[in-house]
Parts: structure tokens; C-alpha cells; sequence
């Protein structure tokens, strides 16, 4: 559910409440790729780039493999 409610509130452009969406799925479920996935395009909209890489280091330990994270090391 919040991983839902994230992912509105930032196609709404709503960055910092998505953090705060996306964070707490986190916590709920710290091995949930995807929660930090949208925490780190999150914090990459939000302009906050330093927190959005470590982030997304953070999604690599969990799945080195993931397409979606090499987004962030391409860019």
C-alpha cells in the first residue's frame, strides 16, 4: 500500500512525501527492492542526487543484477 501511495505522490510530483512513503516501505520490508527503487527516484526528483546514489548502491547489494538500478549509475 504505501509502496502505491509513493509512487502517486511522486508522478504527482510530490517528491518529499513520496521519501516519506517510500522510506517507511523500506522499513517495513528492509529486502524490498522496489521500495528502494522509488526511494531513490524520489530523492532523484527531489534533487537530493548524493541521497538518490547511495540509495540505489543500497538497492544494488540486494539485486546486483536490476536494470532499473543501473538507471542510476548511467545517468
Amino acid at each position: 500500500m504505501l509502496m502505491g501511495y509513493g509512487g502517486k505522490l511522486l508522478s504527482e510530483g510530490n517528491a518529499v512525501e513520496a521519501i516519506g512513503a517510500f522510506s517507511e516501505a523500506g522499513k517495513l520490508s528492509p529486502h524490498n527492492l522496489d521500495s528502494y527503487l522509488g526511494l531513490a527516484r524520489a530523492f532523484f526528483k527531489s534533487e537530493d542526487f548524493a541521497q538518490a546514489l547511495q540509495t540505489a548502491k543500497d538497492a544494488m547489494r540486494i539485486d546486483p543484477t536490476n536494470r532499473d538500478v543501473e538507471f542510476f549509475f548511467e545517468s
